[in-house]
Order: C-alpha cells, then structure tokens, then sequence
C-alpha cells in the first residue's frame, strides 16, 4: 500500500506540475477552443480535423482542474472552452446535441450525430453545472437527452451509435454515458438522472458482463446479441472503467456492486499479467478510449 501510495502522489505530481501548465499554456487557441493535439516539442498541431468529443472532454479536464484547486486560470479556460464549443458544434443550441467533428475555424466537417459525442458533451456540461450552475449547460442536457430519447433511443434498450445507424453496437458509449448520468445527478441532486444511469447499469449487467466467461464484451448485434465478427475482441481497460464506475454508482445509489466489481478487476489482472487478451494499446489509459 505504501508503494501504491507513493506512485499515485508521483502520477498526480506529474498531472499537477507538468501536464496540465503545458496543456493550459499550449492547448488553447485564439477563440478559446482546443487544439485536437500537440506535438513532441509541446506546440499545437493545427490543420487537424478536432473531433468535438475532445473540445467536451478539455471543458471536463479544466473544470475539474480548477475545482481542485491544480490550476489558478482553470476556470476561466474551461467556461471560454464551453461557450466556444456550444458555439460551434451544438447547432440551433444544441437542439440534436453536438456534431461529431469541426475544423480550426470552428466549421463544421462531419454533423453527424455519434452517441459517444453526446455523452462527453453531457458529461463537459455536468461539470459546467457543478462549477458555475450554468444555464446553458443545463438547457443542452435538457435538449441533448430529448434528442437522444426521440432519435436514438432503441427498443432492444440503451441508444443506436449514432444517427446513422452504424454497426456494430458498442458497449463502451454507454460506458461513457453512465459516467455523465452519475455526474449529471452529483452536480444537480435530480434523481432522473440516476435513474438514468441504473437503466445503463442494468444493460451492463444483463448484455455487456459476460459471467460465464468472466469478460466484458465489446460488441453487439442490433439486439445485443454479441457480434459474430467482433464479439470476441476484449478491453482489459475498460473492464477496469467499469470498476471505478460501479464503485461510484456504489456511492451514489447506496447499491451494492461488489461482486461485478470483484470479477471485472480479477478478470481485468489476469489478462494484464498474462499480456495474452487482445486489446487496444490505449486501452489501459482509464478514460482514454
């Protein structure tokens, strides 16, 4: 535990000193929005599509950052962040919540409309709630969860990929999205929101945890079938994600999850140790994929 504590004060020292004054410092351009990436010297790579999942996600970091007291002008880059991204990738003020991609001048490349997109930005306004009561954080989830309700809403439950109704169906949006509901109901006390995330929490137990082979499967037919050609792939990252999840959904709905969480980390650990489950690279990086 000693050891454990030691490298956790290490990564938050290296997150506190180092990464965010250079994100803070290098990240933003003119209009307050994000650059999508930075290079090896730490200097904003421009000319990139920026995929609007991660303008939502900058708003999050910041916001966070700067409720903790890490980074002095957090707040202020976060909320400049936020009405830029309203701004440029919620059309009508988000009437069909956010497009999936923008260019440098804030343009739109790509509207669709992808599943994964909305629960970042779902997730980008919590944190605007938490921090500043925002109204027109609050007005967006209003609009965005109408949107998803009428447009991707499927009747074998949880919500399409996107509004073009791509194949296959992914487990790891709905991830995403149980996250921003349990934000949403931490920043606003409303308990639609929780129940919300109990409703994704029941497909994670019904559809995604696979208990016979103790994984967590990734991808899925129409009607949660698991995928022929891909239901096999496993994430021993996002299994991870779920732990951390379930243990918050512990906290807020007093719900026991225990036992899902022991089996997902066990299952989680043996694969990481045996280096021998087919995973993303970037898929250890908790929030990452």
């Amino acid at each position: 535990m000693i050891r454990l504590n030691a490298q956790i004060d290490r990564l938050e020292d290296w997150y506190v000193t180092k990464t965010l004054p250079l994100w803070a410092r290098a990240s933003i351009d003119p209009s307050g929005a994000f650059y999508e990436s930075l290079d090896f010297d730490g200097r904003a790579i421009t000319g990139q599509k920026r995929r609007v999942r991660v303008q939502s996600r900058q708003v999050h970091t910041f916001t966070d950052a700067a409720r903790r007291g890490w980074l002095a002008d957090g707040e202020a880059i976060a909320a400049r962040g936020f009405q830029r991204l309203v701004e440029t990738a919620c059309p009508e003020g988000g009437a069909r919540g956010c497009v999936h991609v923008i260019d440098d001048a804030g343009a739109i490349v790509d509207a669709k409309r992808d599943l994964y997109d909305q629960a970042f930005l779902l997730l980008a306004s919590a944190a605007r709630i938490a921090a500043a009561d925002d109204l027109v954080a609050r007005t967006l989830v209003d609009r965005t969860l109408a949107f998803l309700d009428a447009d991707l809403a499927s009747p074998h439950g949880g919500f399409l990929e996107d509004d073009r109704s791509s194949m296959p169906r992914r487990q790891n949006p709905h991830m995403h999205l149980f996250e921003a509901m349990m934000a949403l109901y931490s920043a606003s006390g409303d308990p639609v929101f929780l129940a919300r995330a109990r409703s994704i929490e029941t497909l994670f137990t019904s559809r995604f945890l696979d208990r016979n082979n103790m994984v967590l499967r990734e991808f899925f037919t129409e009607d949660w079938s698991v995928d022929a050609k891909t239901g096999d792939r496993i994430e021993p990252g996002h299994m991870m994600e779920w732990v951390f999840l379930l243990d918050r959904f512990e906290a807020l709905s007093g719900e026991g999850r225990s036992e899902e969480k022991r089996l997902l980390f066990a299952a989680a650990s043996a694969m990481i140790a045996k280096g021998d489950a087919p995973f993303l690279p970037n898929s250890l990086l908790c929030g990452a994929a």
